[in-house]
């Protein structure tokens, strides 16, 4: 990872422009139960731009990343939507909580930037602050993803030296191997991006992404949207 990923200042506006945001907005929204008062930690948060959702819920969103700019623009962005944050920097592979501190622990693409000791511990340390029955979630690029692939192969001046694709045979297996139960999954982004140049994706993207919409929108087909998005969703009860 490079010393300092984030800009000084990132618009939320910015944020809003990748279509991804939206897709695991609306996934969340539809499939991840929320409540007035749950705690929820985004562990690798970035600007924490994706846990929005949970605060427009009622919930009590903490944000850890070592990105101090990251966290800086965390705080102004929940301060600008009347909304309240914790913001924490530190190592996510050493969580500074208790055990069972969280209802629910998650990140976004997070876990493809560790190598498969670091993902061991990051992901031990989301179950150990997460109470009983409380979830754990994560959103990971896929494997089987062709448009990932090229982009992996042609991206220039990336946000974050390492970066990696999964299966969802190899996220269950870390799920079960952390005693996770009632295993999940899903997908986002399952329409094809042959223009997949960020943030803006050109027309015949945006064609495609209406004409997947009824099945992206749709709670069920989770088994294939895993395999075809771009990003798999899998959650699990601790």
């Amino acid at each position: 990872m490079t010393s300092e990923p984030w800009k000084e200042e990132v618009s939320l506006e910015y944020l809003h422009s990748f279509p991804i945001y939206w897709l695991r907005r609306n996934f969340i929204k539809k499939n991840i139960p929320m409540k007035q008062g749950m705690k929820v930690l985004e562990a690798g948060s970035g600007p924490a731009h994706d846990s929005i959702i949970f605060a427009e819920n009622g919930a009590n969103v903490t944000a850890v990343d070592l990105s101090e700019n990251a966290l800086k623009n965390a705080k102004r962005i929940y301060s600008e939507l009347g909304h309240s944050i914790i913001t924490i920097r530190t190592d996510i592979m050493n969580l500074p909580f208790g055990d069972g501190y969280f209802d629910l622990s998650w990140n976004a693409g997070v876990l493809e930037h560790f190598n498969d000791y670091e993902l061991g511990k990051v992901f031990k340390e989301m179950v150990r602050v997460t109470k009983k029955s409380g979830i754990i979630l994560v959103f990971v690029p896929n494997k089987l993803y062709f448009w990932y692939q090229i982009h992996l192969k042609m991206a220039k001046n990336r946000q974050y030296e390492f970066e990696r694709a999964y299966s969802i045979f190899k996220l269950k297996k870390l799920f079960k191997a952390n005693g996770l139960k009632n295993i999940k999954v899903s997908g986002v982004h399952i329409h094809p991006a042959p223009s997949f140049i960020v943030p803006k994706t050109g027309i015949i993207t945006y064609i495609l992404q209406k004409a997947f919409n009824p099945i992206e929108d749709s709670t069920r087909f989770g088994i294939i949207k895993s395999l075809v998005g771009l990003d798999i969703c899998i959650w699990g009860l601790k």
